[in-house]
This record gives structure tokens, C-alpha cells and sequence, in this order.
């Protein structure tokens, strides 16, 4: 038991010797002490030793060391190589069992590694598989969705643009000029009696500041009036009519009755202005004005010089007595100026 744990490194001493030679040693003269056989009725020393490599495919595995009282036949040390051999088979079939049982464990947790991994990758696919659907069927709604809107957006573009274009052919078709502008003055609508009125076509107009149709006074002034009333709501103007000095397009400064009213939308003022052109009322005044010191007669006009509440011309009563012949010219004109100021309300 002494010599289990004992290690002989390769080419120390004969048995390391005949290790690293991978050759059969066989010796006849052994020194003093070299070794000695016992048994339990004494012990001497052996005439001969026999070394022999366990080798097989030039491959060593161990060493076997026979000592012997008497010297090795040749056929016992051929004997004895054939069992080294043997031997070295042995040791070299089971170290391949013992590398393949390893290997086959490995191989076998490699396996199941790979199946659990196999495993986790499809169930990773699956899920992959169906977060795509879901995605595939969530930009299907959404193109669905949007397919819709802009489907149901053309169809309200297209009924605002004919409800637009009906507007417009109602505005064209009124007598009156109509205007419309933003909280900034700018314009936004400008009908067939305005163009008629100004002598602007209105895409000449149209994104540009009212002031463009306004005498200099009122246009150097009518951003300070509309920031005063956007700023304290007080109305001065709107919803009233009153006589204005407008400007048309060759410079011409002219009369005409104005009503604004306004629109709130969403927080956003919308002002509408109605126009009526008084130059021909004007012009038909004139010779009744030149003629006012001959005329005898007390005429009650309404508070705006023009146009009263009903927005209809108010006729100068003439007292009671026998009309001179100026007289009778002066109604005569009056009520023709208010015919033709009806006529022109109806078309």
C-alpha cells in the first residue's frame, strides 16, 4: 500500500525509462537493494527483472515490473508483452468508454440545452408571430381609418366647397355689396356689387387689409377702432348704419351706407359689411340743395340724412297751403329718387 500514492515521472529510473522508451527492459545483474522478495517465510534478492511498457498503436498507458528468482524464458517475456498489450487495450477501451460517456453527457446537455433554447426560440417566434399580426391588423384599422377620413374629409371639402360656391352665387346675386373680414381686417369675401362698386375684381382684394377700400382718414384709423373693441367689446358701430367714405380702385372717393355686423366662431371675429352705393341719391339731392332757399317748406328728416330705421329714404313732409310751382318740382324729385332707391333694393 505504501507504493499507491508513490508517482514515478517519465524517464525516472527504469520504470520511468522504459516509459519514455516505450521499450521492454530486461535485466539479469540487479544491484544490492534494488528491491527484494518477500513472502512469510523470508525475503532475498531477485536474480532477474523484466520491464515491460503497456503499450499498443504506439501508444503507452503504464508499465509492467516483474521480479523473478530465476532468469525470464524468451517465450515468458513474448507472454508477457502479448499481456501488456492486452492490458493497454484494455485501459484504452475504457478510456474511450470513459471520454465517450462524457462526451455523451455533454452531448446530452448540449441537447437539452438546445431544446430548451429550441424551445424558447419558438415560443419567442410565436409570440414574434403574433405581435406581427397584431401590428399587421392594427396598421390595417389604421389604414382603414384613414382611408375613412380622408374619404369623409373630401366628401365635407366637397360639400364646403359647394355650399361655398352657393354662397357665392346668392352673395353675387344680392344687390348690395357684401363684404367680409377677419379679426386683422383682411378680406376674405367680395361679391359681384362690391367689384361693381370699388372696381376691384376680388381676388385682387382678397387676403389684403379692408383699409385698401377706405378714404385715408378712416383707413389711418380703423386699426385703432378695431383694437378698441376687440379689447373692451364696447360697440360704437356694430349693427348700425351710417354713411361712410369709401375709395375705389381709380381713387375716387364716394358715399355709401354701411351696416356691420359681426360673427364669433371658436373664439374668432368674423365683421360682414352691407354696402349701398348713395351717389346716385346724391346727385339727384343736388338740385334740390341748389334750390333749398326758394323752397318755403319745413322738411323733417329722419336722424341719418339718408336712410332710417327701415332703411327706406325719408320724404321732407311739405306743409299744409298751396304748393308753388318749386315746390311741386322738389317732391317730384324726392319721390322719384325714392322709387328708384326701391327698384334698385329689388333687384
Amino acid at each position: 500500500r505504501k507504493f499507491l500514492e508513490k508517482k514515478i515521472l517519465p524517464g525516472e529510473g527504469l520504470v520511468g525509462t522504459c516509459f519514455l522508451e516505450q521499450e521492454t527492459i530486461y535485466l539479469t545483474q540487479i544491484p544490492q537493494n534494488y528491491i527484494r522478495i518477500t513472502s512469510g517465510l523470508g525475503d532475498d534478492n531477485p536474480s532477474s527483472l523484466l520491464i515491460v511498457p503497456l503499450k499498443i498503436n504506439d501508444e503507452i498507458y503504464g508499465v509492467i515490473e516483474l521480479a523473478s528468482f530465476k532468469p525470464f524464458e524468451a517465450y515468458q517475456i513474448e507472454f508477457v508483452e502479448k499481456i501488456g498489450e492486452s492490458i493497454a487495450s484494455t485501459i484504452s477501451g475504457v478510456k474511450v468508454n470513459s471520454r465517450t460517456k462524457i462526451l455523451l453527457e455533454q452531448s446530452q446537455m448540449q441537447t437539452e440545452l438546445m431544446r430548451s433554447q429550441e424551445e424558447e426560440m419558438r415560443q419567442n417566434m410565436e409570440e414574434l408571430s403574433a405581435t406581427q399580426e397584431a401590428m399587421a391588423e392594427k396598421e390595417r384599422e389604421q389604414i382603414n381609418l384613414i382611408d375613412n377620413l380622408t374619404k369623409e374629409n373630401e366628401l365635407s371639402l366637397k360639400t364646403i366647397t359647394q355650399k361655398e360656391k352657393q354662397l357665392q352665387l346668392i352673395l353675387d346675386e344680392c344687390p348690395e355689396c357684401v363684404i367680409s373680414t377677419n379679426e386683422n381686417g383682411i378680406i376674405e369675401l367680395f361679391n359681384n356689387a362690391a367689384e361693381k362698386l370699388f372696381g376691384y375684381n376680388r381676388n385682387e382684394v382678397k387676403g389684403k387689409k379692408i383699409n385698401l377700400l377706405m378714404s385715408d382718414f378712416h383707413a389711418g384709423n380703423h386699426d385703432t377702432y378695431m383694437e378698441n373693441y376687440l379689447n373692451t367689446g364696447i360697440k360704437k358701430v356694430m349693427g348700425k348704419g351710417r354713411e361712410v367714405e369709401i375709395k375705389t380702385k381709380s381713387g375716387e372717393i364716394t358715399s355709401a351706407y354701411l351696416t356691420l355686423t359681426e360673427a364669433i366662431i371658436d373664439n374668432h371675429h368674423s365683421f360682414v359689411g352691407f354696402l349701398k352705393d348713395l351717389t346716385e341719391i346724391k346727385n339727384l339731392q343736388k338740385p334740390l340743395k341748389e334750390n333749398d332757399t326758394e323752397a318755403p317748406v319745413t322738411p323733417h328728416i329722419s336722424p341719418d340724412p339718408y336712410i332710417g330705421q327701415d332703411e327706406d329714404i325719408q320724404i321732407a313732409e311739405i306743409h299744409k297751403g298751396e304748393p308753388t310751382e318749386n315746390q311741386e318740382k322738389w317732391a317730384e324729385h324726392l319721390v322719384n329718387a325714392e322709387k328708384k332707391f326701391k327698384k334698385s333694393k329689388k333687384k
